[in-house]
């Protein structure tokens, strides 16, 4: 998306504030519409022309999914079939063509063959991985018999296009959001209340803590040789909070602009860093996606049923498939093939463990070995990935961060009280701090502290230099 309307921009929060105040002078049946156009206008702020990819989806899953239910038997499945390939083609030749073709191409050279086709530059669109699974959920859902296809175009399309998880989720079901945007919930005073409260949430965590760590972490990934161990493992625990940060800010930003309509969107993340296990975690991280490849993957697939081998093979193949569509390189793959790994061992071994190890111990080294694992998904290929792991544990040297360099992020200096804040409010507030701090409190109170935590954004964020959201990229 074009910088300027990215969630952390003065232009979407205009947008956001024109649109919101707009959207409720309008009737019960035309508001829909409204929200299809400015949806619409929001998604071409980044390349006008890619809106005609979602057309097409939108058009192909429309129709299928109605033919899907008018079908039974063989014909039946052909239709969702062909819903699936037309969806998943445009996401290959976007995302995956030229990572397809560069492999395609070093095995041409390993037999001297000549090559078989060229790459194509071309940008990825905004949040295309995110609303082909969407599109795919609800076709799925048809198929399966879990929801009606739904009639009225526009509303389908609203569906797929809703603005506030357009770009990066949560991934929304058709039985919540869908219904929903049918039946237009009434908004009352405390969803906007505690809808602009959780956008505020967001922006702190993105703006205070994820993109101030940026820099330290961008410093250190661009060159890993050049920095000491310290400098390393420093940049793998920042960028673990900065991930975090970052993509629940964007989900926090999104559920409450979306709240602020009276529209209620799954929670996505909760707390993952504190997961006693490898299950909790992803039980924690992501949580739309995580059960999104539970419901249509790995279930689909055997889930629990079968031999022990079997159940191992279909987490190997549910997790290796999510580290592959969150990028086209091989260091996703093999990042979600270890979580993988490591989540069939656990369930294999769950008793054990928990017999070795103390809840507190375990949840720790849980936080040590995803932050470890976090390197190659941050890393850009596995030259830097291994250079990364070299430096962290082969060339262990105990320096000053940086030394002379250090002025570079001196804004870490800040760091420590905005991530103690953040981490004793999700404690005691749990998932919408900001209004349980609020909450059946006197006006006054509620202004002085919302007005406090403005200042603290505006005192503490990253402004000069705000970054994109990382999961923009997928």
């Amino acid at each position: 998306m074009h910088k300027q309307m990215e969630f952390n921009s003065l232009l979407f929060l205009l947008f956001f504030g024109l649109v919101t105040l707009l959207y409720h002078q309008f009737g019960k049946s035309l508001k829909p519409y409204f929200l299809l156009i400015v949806s619409c206008f929001f998604y071409m702020a980044f390349k006008p022309v890619y809106i005609l990819i979602l057309v097409l989806t939108i058009a192909v899953d429309y129709y299928a999914a109605i033919k899907i239910q008018q079908h039974t038997g063989t014909l039946k499945k052909r239709w969702y079939i062909f819903s699936i390939v037309i969806t998943c083609a445009i996401l290959f030749v976007f995302k995956y063509f030229n990572f397809f073709t560069l492999n395609i191409i070093a095995l041409a050279d390993v037999f001297h063959i000549q090559k078989p086709w060229t790459l194509m530059y071309i940008l990825l669109p905004i949040g295309l991985s995110f609303h082909t699974f969407q599109s795919l959920s609800y076709v799925s859902e048809v198929y399966y018999g879990g929801y009606k296809p739904e009639r009225n175009f526009w509303i389908y399309s609203l569906y797929v296009m809703f603005y506030p998880q357009l770009v990066a989720g949560p991934i929304e079901r058709p039985q919540g959001l869908l219904d929903q945007l049918k039946n237009q919930p009434k908004t009352t005073a405390n969803d906007i209340y505690s809808g602009l409260l959780l956008m505020l949430w967001g922006f702190f965590k993105k703006l205070c803590i994820a993109d101030r760590l940026a820099d330290f972490v961008n410093l250190t990934y661009a060159n890993p040789n050049k920095h000491n161990s310290i400098e390393i493992a420093l940049a793998i625990i920042f960028f673990g909070i900065q991930i975090y940060c970052d993509f629940s800010a964007y989900s926090d930003i999104a559920i409450g602009s979306a709240r602020t309509m009276g529209y209620k969107l799954n929670i996505n993340f909760n707390r993952p860093y504190i997961a006693h296990s490898f299950a909790d975690f992803w039980h924690r991280w992501h949580i739309s996606l995580s059960t999104w490849f539970r419901d249509y993957v790995y279930i689909p697939m055997g889930g629990n049923r079968g031999s022990k081998f079997k159940k191992n093979i279909n987490i190997l193949t549910t997790f290796t498939i999510s580290g592959l569509w969150h990028g086209a390189n091989f260091t996703f793959v093999l990042w979600g093939f270890i979580h993988g790994l490591f989540l069939a061992i656990e369930k294999e071994y769950i008793e054990k463990i928990k017999y070795s190890f103390s809840k507190k111990i375990y949840t720790v080294l849980v936080f040590i070995t995803v932050s470890l694992l976090w390197v190659l998904f941050r890393a850009e290929n596995f030259t830097k990935a291994i250079q990364i792991y070299k430096g962290l544990f082969l060339k262990i040297k105990f320096a000053i961060p940086f030394g002379s360099g250090f002025e570079k992020v001196s804004s870490l200096a800040i760091v420590p009280f905005v991530l103690v804040l953040m981490f004793y409010m999700e404690k005691r507030g749990g998932l919408h701090p900001l209004y349980h701090f609020t909450q059946h409190k006197s006006f006054a109170f509620q202004t002085v502290f919302i007005l406090a935590f403005i200042f603290v954004i505006l005192s503490f964020g990253a402004f000069i230099s705000p970054s994109s959201f990382i999961y923009f990229q997928f």
